[in-house]
């Protein structure tokens, strides 16, 4: 018996083609940074000082141009006083003030001395330039004064506290600034003005001697006037 022929094998489909990739989107741009906003500079600390009648200084400070700076009296935030020099004498006196170290010109100075009515007594000024000054009852400076600062004078300013001598056990000694006065007129009126008046202490409980040194003869003899002045015990 015949063997039927074997049916032949049916060709395998094609592959379809595989569909192409879609190209990828392209990545959008990152977006730039927005730049930082600058920093506003820091206003500098203002000064606000209580001035009093005992800080009229203003006659200690300079008035001679030659040393612009001595023209003005420090405000010391740091030791709290008020300094006030002319090269020659220097006085200081203890003071309110918070804020930075500035300068205040003797001519306002001054003026904070003067009776104000209690609705002027007060300062305020918003730049860093000038002071805000907050005077006592009776006394005030006019709204219209400022200060104006200078940076250069106030790193010129005399270290006030190398003058101070510094010894252990100072002799301290009282006397009637009613007399002190008394002798200072006198020496004014009579006496040598480069001699000044010479003043002797051998301790606090004796008399102080002040000497006045004045000449005559058309300058060729000199003389002296001795005041014995007594201290005034202290309590």
């Amino acid at each position: 018996m015949t063997t039927a022929p074997t049916a032949p094998t049916a060709p395998t489909a094609p592959t379809a083609p595989t569909a192409p990739t879609a190209p990828t989107a392209p990545t959008a741009p990152t977006a730039p940074t927005a730049p930082t906003a600058p920093t506003a500079p820091t206003a500098p600390t203002a000064t606000v000082a209580t001035i009093e009648a005992r800080h009229d200084l203003a006659a200690i400070c300079s008035t001679e141009s030659t040393r612009k700076v001595l023209n003005y009296a420090k405000i010391d935030v740091d030791s709290q006083m008020l300094i006030a020099t002319n090269g020659r004498v220097l006085a200081y006196t203890s003071i309110d003030a918070t804020g930075e170290n500035q300068l205040i010109h003797r001519d306002l100075l001054a003026k904070a001395a003067k009776p104000c009515k209690k609705s002027d007594t007060k300062i305020a000024t918003s730049t860093p330039e000038n002071v805000e000054i907050v005077v006592s009852d009776r006394l005030g400076v006019p709204t219209t004064q400022t200060l104006s600062q200078n940076k250069t004078h106030e790193t010129h300013f005399p270290t006030w506290q190398q003058v101070i001598p510094q010894q252990v056990k100072p002799t301290r000694i009282r006397l009637s600034g009613t007399y002190l006065k008394a002798i200072a007129e006198y020496a004014i009126k009579h006496g040598d003005d480069s001699a000044g008046i010479t003043i002797s202490i051998t301790d606090d409980a004796s008399p102080a001697v002040l000497d006045v040194r004045q000449s005559y003869n058309s300058g060729k003899k000199s003389t002296e006037t001795h005041f014995i002045l007594m201290p005034i015990r202290m309590t």
